[in-house]
C-alpha cells in the first residue's frame, strides 16, 4: 500500500513549525542560563511533536473507489454518520425531497474532501453562519448538494488562532467538471467539521447507518435501485 503522502496545503504550517524548532534549539545553545537553555530544549522537542502531528493530520492516502458500479455514492468526508434522514424539500439546488447524511469529523481525521460522485460544478455558495455549499450536476439533470461547516456536535477542536481561519479550502470552481472520488477540497487545520450531502430521494437506496465510519472516496453511502434512473 502507497504511503500517505501530505497534502500541499499543509506544508506551509509544518515548515513554519520546523524553523521555529530550529530556533529553539539554536537559543538552547546559547550562552544562557542552564535553566533557560532546558526551557528552549524542552520548547524544541514540543515544536518536534506538534510538526509531527500537523503533518499527520494534513495526510492525503491513496483512495480508489470499492468496487466498479457506476451508481455506487461515496462518502465525501472521513469522519462518523451522525444522521440519515429524508428532508420533504431541498430548495437551495436540488428543490425537492432528498435524504440529508451528516458526516462528523474530527481534527485528526483524514482531512481530504472528494467528490460522492463525478459531475459539474454549478453552484458555490459561502457563508458565514451557513459554511460553503457546493451544488453538482451529473447527467440527466440528476443533482446534488454539499455542504461544508464548523462542527457544532464537535468533541475536540483548536481554538482560534492555532486552527485554521476557515472550516474547508475548496479545490474545485464553478464551471469544473471531475470525475468520481477527485478531490474537492480540504478540511482545515484544528477544525471539527461537519459535512452535509443531499441527494435526491427518487431511486436512491441508502446503504449505511448512523455511526458508521466513513472514508471519502472508498465508503459506499447508497446507490440507484434497480430500474432507477441514474444519478451519473
Amino acid at each position: 500500500m502507497p504511503r500517505p503522502k501530505v497534502i500541499k496545503s499543509g506544508w506551509p504550517r509544518i515548515i513554519g513549525m520546523l524553523a521555529l524548532v530550529g530556533l529553539f534549539r539554536w537559543l538552547a545553545g546559547r550562552q544562557f542560563p542552564p535553566r533557560v537553555r532546558g526551557f528552549f530544549g524542552k520548547l524544541s522537542k514540543l515544536g518536534v511533536f506538534a510538526a509531527a502531528v500537523t503533518a499527520y493530520s494534513y495526510r492525503d492516502p491513496h483512495r480508489e473507489p470499492l468496487g466498479n458500479a457506476s451508481d455506487f455514492v461515496y462518502a465525501p468526508a472521513d469522519g462518523t454518520i451522525l444522521r440519515v434522514e429524508p428532508v420533504e424539500d431541498e430548495p437551495l439546488f436540488i428543490k425537492g425531497p432528498a435524504y440529508r447524511i451528516l458526516i462528523t469529523s474530527q481534527p485528526l481525521d483524514v482531512p481530504v474532501l472528494r467528490a460522492p460522485l463525478p459531475g459539474q460544478v454549478e453552484y458555490i455558495l459561502q457563508k458565514t453562519d451557513d459554511g460553503t455549499s457546493v451544488g453538482v450536476k451529473g447527467s440527466e439533470n440528476r443533482r446534488y448538494l454539499l455542504n461544508f461547516r464548523t462542527n457544532p456536535y464537535k468533541r475536540v477542536s483548536l481554538p482560534r488562532p492555532l486552527a485554521a481561519s476557515e472550516p474547508v479550502e475548496l479545490f474545485s470552481e464553478a464551471g469544473q467538471t471531475f470525475p468520481v472520488v477527485e478531490k474537492v477540497g480540504v478540511r482545515g487545520f484544528g477544525i471539527a467539521l461537519l459535512t452535509t450531502l443531499y441527494v435526491p430521494q427518487k431511486d436512491f437506496e441508502i446503504l449505511i447507518r448512523t455511526g458508521q465510519h466513513t472514508q471519502a472516496g472508498m465508503t459506499v453511502l447508497g446507490r440507484i435501485r434497480p430500474g432507477g434512473a441514474s444519478l451519473l
